[in-house]
C-alpha cells in the first residue's frame, strides 16, 4: 500500500469534530469513486491530480497541479463535499495562481 504523496492539512481553531477525520472521509469518497470507474490506484491517481487538499473553516481547498486536473476530477470534489453534508463551498487553486470559488446549490 503506498502513502498518499499530497498535503492535507486543515484549520483547526474552532471547536467540533475534527477537520482531519472530514478530510479522511472525503479523500475516501473520492478514491471509493475512483475505485468504481475502474481506476486501479485511485490514491495514486490523486497524487497525480492535486498537491493539496484543506479544510479551512468548512471551505473545501483543493489545490490542482493543473486545470485539466481540476476538470476531470473536479466533480467527484463537489460531490463528496457535498453529498456527505458540509456546506456547499470549495476553492478549487490551480498553479497559474487562479482560484475558483464555488458555491454549489
Amino acid at each position: 500500500m503506498s502513502l498518499a504523496k499530497f498535503e492535507v492539512t486543515a484549520y483547526e481553531g474552532q471547536p467540533g469534530h475534527s477537520r482531519f477525520d472530514r478530510l479522511h472521509t472525503i479523500i475516501g469518497y473520492v478514491c471509493g469513486r475512483l475505485d468504481a470507474t475502474g481506476i486501479q490506484k485511485p490514491l495514486e491517481e490523486l497524487d497525480a491530480t492535486i498537491t493539496k487538499i484543506h479544510d479551512h473553516k468548512g471551505t473545501l481547498e483543493v489545490h490542482w497541479q493543473s486545470a485539466e486536473a481540476a476538470f476531470k476530477l473536479g466533480q467527484l470534489f463537489i460531490d463528496a463535499w457535498t453529498q456527505i453534508g458540509w456546506e456547499p463551498l470549495l476553492d478549487f487553486h490551480l498553479p497559474d495562481g487562479t482560484v475558483v470559488s464555488l458555491h454549489v446549490r
